[in-house]
């Protein structure tokens, strides 16, 4: 499904990130990335879904495929549209927007408020702990909540290949515990999942 081929990202034209990356994940997989601060592996996942180039960076040899096709050289959007979602560490959530309407923006490519319905209730019958808060405004959710609901936007946009970047990071075990259920529940509907 993912194919990256001795993959070499630079930002900025002089800062060598990331050098001689290659891995083959195959569909319905799930794949830790692993490595220590600083090793390149968020830069990996940024390099997949090419929201490298919004911080200055690029993909200067080698290539990623994604069944099949080249997606290096597409916009990130084009990436999104293959099935290929990322979710970036840091609990990026609209901090003024309730939980259902961080939600409803993850799946702004549904064509009708049916489709958009639909995929709310899918969100909340996997991920119960946001139909209990739905209403809440979404920056004043605790930081394992905010990451559920980063995966549940995510879930919005109908993944084929979810990039998770530190999904337990600064979170309290017990929601360690919630997140990781909630991607072994993706996992087990066919998601494929590259983590870090």
């Amino acid at each position: 499904m993912l194919e990256l081929n001795n993959v070499e990202v630079i930002y900025s034209e002089v800062i060598l990130a990331v050098k001689g990356v290659s891995m083959r994940i195959s569909e319905g997989q799930c794949v830790a990335l692993l490595g220590g601060n600083g090793a390149g592996k968020s830069t990996t996942l940024k390099a997949i879904s090419n929201v490298i180039k919004t911080e200055d960076g690029r993909v200067t040899s080698g290539n990623i495929q994604f069944n099949g096709k080249r997606i290096d050289n597409q916009d990130a959007v084009d990436i999104v549209d293959t099935g290929i979602i990322h979710v970036m560490e840091g609990r990026r959530v609209l901090r003024h927007l309730t939980v259902e309407q961080n939600l409803i923006i993850g799946g702004h490519k549904e064509t009708s408020l049916r489709a958009v319905r639909q995929r709310l209730d899918e969100v909340y019958s996997r991920i119960g702990r946001l139909a209990a808060l739905k209403d809440r405004t979404s920056g004043y959710l605790s930081g394992g909540e905010q990451q559920m609901l980063v995966i549940g936007r995510a879930m919005m946009a109908r993944p084929k290949l979810m990039l998770i970047d530190e999904p337990s990071l600064g979170l309290a075990p017990l929601m360690v515990d919630e997140v990781f259920a909630v991607l072994k529940s993706l996992k087990d509907a066919g998601v494929t999942l590259l983590v870090v």
